[in-house]
């Protein structure tokens, strides 16, 4: 596809690598994680939902993934509030 129509989601990917980059520098996620993996962690399960059973994405299932995914990883959500 040209670059235009892969500019939001390089532009979300990227954001979301620096995301993950900071709070390993602060260690607020294990660094022995390999950052791509850690990306395709959290997106995996909204990948599967949308694109292959082809429900719909609200904001509470966004919401229910993202604590999954946090307490999975060992963050703390509560400590960060």
């Amino acid at each position: 596809p040209p670059r235009s129509t892969l500019f939001p989601y390089t532009t979300l990917f990227r954001s979301m690598r620096e995301i993950l980059v900071r709070a390993i520098q602060r260690g607020e996620i294990d660094a022995d994680v390999e950052v791509g993996h850690l990306e395709q962690f959290f997106l995996g399960p909204i990948y599967y939902r949308a694109v292959l059973e082809g429900q719909p994405l609200d904001d509470s299932t966004i919401a229910d993934f993202r604590r999954l995914a946090l307490a999975a990883v060992g963050y703390d959500i509560e400590a960060h509030r």
